[in-house]
């Protein structure tokens, strides 16, 4: 959603108001996406909430004032007191908060921790290749091992043919009972490290 759709949803949703008190609120909100930029557009929308959300806020609070200020006795003279809706409409809109020295520091410790940080990766790589790779090389190692053992058993070398056999049927029993745990492995590895990944990223851009 854009400032402007939000915006026009937001006059729309405020019509219950007085005008006086309606116009103030628009202001307020147009003067708060100036503020945020275009760049932060989307970012100062999300931090709102729904036009309807904030809409009801204003709504509910203005009217409390009101409320608070019609039971206030009147006094007998003097000024005219001040008209209702005197809302603090800065309690609907969120504080951004200024990130820049936040990410300078970690961009600072990333960069003095480099080497660590370019060893994550490549430990990473290598641990899930050997654990999808390995469990595959034994598992055709051992179906290897079972056809030699035939060809060893047809040209009359019964010993060879049964030390095949049996070294191909002890491989392909291991890999059926370690390919899961090898594959599970491999997936809460790829998961995590791809949560780092965002949980950096995140912090560096100043989005918790």
């Amino acid at each position: 959603m854009t400032s402007s759709e939000f915006l026009q949803q937001l006059a729309a949703n405020l019509q219950s108001l007085q005008e006086e008190e309606r116009a103030s609120a628009m202001a307020y909100y147009h003067e708060y996406f100036e503020e945020a930029g275009e760049e932060n557009e989307a970012e100062a929308v999300e931090r709102l909430g729904s036009p309807q959300s904030v809409a009801e806020r204003i709504i509910r609070e203005i009217g409390a004032e009101s409320v608070q200020q019609n039971a206030a006795p009147k006094p007998e003279a003097g000024p005219k007191p001040a008209p209702a809706a005197s809302y603090d409409y800065s309690a609907a809109a969120p504080v951004q908060k200024d990130s820049t020295g936040r990410t300078i520091l970690a961009v600072v410790l990333i960069l003095l921790t480099m080497p660590f940080w370019c060893a994550i990766p490549i430990v990473w790589f290598t641990i899930v290749l050997l654990l999808v790779v390995l469990p595959v090389s034994l598992g055709c190692a051992g179906i290897g091992a079972v056809v030699q053992s035939a060809f060893t058993f047809i040209f009359g070398n019964i010993m060879g043919g049964m030390w095949d056999m049996g070294g191909g049927l002890f491989l392909i029993g291991f890999v059926m009972l370690t390919w899961y745990p090898c594959f599970k492995l491999a997936k809460l590895m790829t998961v995590g490290f791809g949560k780092m990944c965002t949980g950096i990223f995140k912090f560096l851009s100043g989005k918790e």
